[in-house]
């Protein structure tokens, strides 16, 4: 599977879980880490036709800037974007700088930002997935942190775990 996905453009897998049939946690963290390119997890019920809605999870990291620039086919199809930022409204995350960037590729740029507080990596991802959901987004795109965080989601925390495991709109990470 890695020879593959690092000769696409994207690997596109389901939403892995206890189910035996659905796609083994290995096989996601392989994809995440392992195949050098984004990585578009569909939800059970995915909608159909072009994302609308896009949210960009920010905070200055190199892997949500990958996943950004891994996204821009898709938030340029849209024509708009929302940009979040997730943490304290005062933290400088350079969001100006992206929406300009994004307005110079024809896209509208929103910002907002959620502040979950001192509280667990899976409450950050819930707070997260709350906000992509209240806003009617139909992708998420983030990066994909920590090395082990993508098994974690059988129940051990992060915030990368629960978003993967929960989100009902597509995701597209990069690591």
């Amino acid at each position: 599977m890695i020879g593959m996905g690092r000769a696409n453009e994207m690997v596109l897998l389901g939403r892995p879980g206890g189910d035996p049939e659905n796609i083994a946690p290995a096989t996601v963290e392989a994809a995440l880490y392992e195949c050098a390119g984004p990585v578009m997890i569909a939800p059970p019920s995915p909608g159909a036709g072009p994302f609308r809605q896009p949210v960009v999870a920010w905070n200055a990291s190199h892997q949500a800037a990958r996943a950004l620039n891994y996204a821009l086919p898709f938030l340029a199809a849209a024509g708009r974007a929302t940009l979040l930022c997730v943490g304290p409204a005062h933290e400088d995350y350079g969001a100006a700088y992206v929406a300009r960037q994004l307005k110079r590729h024809g896209i509208e740029c929103a910002t907002a930002n959620i502040d979950p507080g001192a509280v667990s990596g899976r409450a950050r991802g819930r707070a997260l997935l709350g906000f992509v959901h209240e806003q009617g987004g139909d992708l998420l795109v983030m990066g994909a942190y920590g090395r082990n965080q993508a098994l974690s989601f059988l129940g051990l925390g992060g915030a990368t775990g629960k978003v993967i495991s929960s989100s009902r709109a597509p995701l597209l990470m990069a690591h």
